[in-house]
């Protein structure tokens, strides 16, 4: 799907996919003869400190792709929050657009596989500077 990105996780090397994490082709589109590799990139989501859920003044470890996503999801606000050009960051405020620069701004990892990473490891340097 052009507008969702599925996001996958890191275990806590930052190295290799979380156990927990999905990868693989999708089975859901194999009527047109194929699946779709999913994730469509990684980020870190083991082991990240977060406001605990009882107590927001507590720091807990979170894991898992839920953690992920949100980092993708807070990645792309600060990306956008950084254009000035309020015309442009309307034009470019939809979901395709900001799939591919995420898509286009990932680091490939040699010790992965495609259906492991999708297009690779999220990186919030060369995200900032493609949006």
């Amino acid at each position: 799907m052009i507008n969702v990105v599925g996001v996958g996780s890191l275990d806590a090397s930052g190295k290799n996919v979380a156990s927990f994490s999905s990868r693989g082709m999708t089975t859901w589109d194999l009527l047109s003869g194929h699946g779709i590799i999913k994730p469509d990139i990684l980020t870190f989501g083991t082991n990240i400190k977060a406001l605990s859920h009882a107590d927001d003044e507590v720091c807990t470890l979170s894991t898992g792709t839920s953690i992920s996503s949100s980092i993708i999801s807070a990645s792309t606000a600060l990306a956008l929050s950084q254009i000035k050009d309020k015309q442009y960051r309307k034009d470019i405020q939809n979901g395709a657009f900001i799939k591919e620069a995420l898509l286009n701004s990932a680091k490939k990892s040699p010790g992965l596989s495609a259906t492991e990473q999708g297009a690779g490891i999220f990186d919030l340097d060369n995200f900032m500077t493609t949006v």
